[in-house]
């Protein structure tokens, strides 16, 4: 079951790539609604698993609404996401959901969470490198937004220094289910 449900979520994410955000959103919220009430009843060995592939259901319904600009109902399921990583402490996810939000702050010009989602979403390292740098060069936009040059070009750096370790540990890099 929870392999059906990643490939039918892979096969999502191919069809967002080629046409877009707001044809997926209605389609994707209600198959995320059949995987909320399997999480509501999951338990033994099976919940970690399912709520692996929940999680991911989740913060893919937070992009494609975030995408389509509507920030409500991404920051619900972006909740929704952090709670199953929280529940299976899947860092990556964590940090992904920090980023995202942090994303959507910078999306509605407000620098403070922009600043502090992104340095959270840094802050376990031993997240991925690629989603480290990404968030590094994330928060240096925040500063430069609020005008201090010194923290975005430290910053800047950083990402450097991180982009060119994650293309030497690709082989470590969280992949969707599939």
């Amino acid at each position: 079951m929870v392999e059906s449900l990643g490939a039918v979520l892979a096969g999502q994410r191919l069809v967002d790539d080629a046409l877009g955000s707001g044809r997926l959103l209605r389609p994707v919220t209600t198959q995320l609604a059949t995987v909320e009430r399997l999480v509501t009843e999951a338990r033994g060995p099976v919940r970690p698993l399912l709520l692996q592939c929940a999680q991911q259901w989740a913060q893919f319904a937070g992009w494609l609404h975030l995408s389509a600009g509507k920030r409500d109902a991404a920051q619900h399921w972006f909740a929704t996401a952090m709670e199953w990583a929280t529940e299976t402490a899947d860092a990556d996810m964590i940090a992904t959901v920090l980023s995202f939000r942090g994303h959507a702050a910078w999306l509605a010009g407000h620098v403070g969470p922009t600043v502090s989602l992104s340095a959270a979403a840094r802050r376990d390292p031993g997240v991925f490198a690629g989603q480290l740098a990404y968030d590094a060069q994330q928060e240096a936009r925040g500063h430069a937004m609020s005008g201090d040059r010194q923290a975005a070009e430290r910053l800047c750096g950083q990402a450097m220094e991180l982009a060119d370790s994650e293309r030497a540990s690709l082989e470590h890099a969280p992949i969707p289910l599939t």
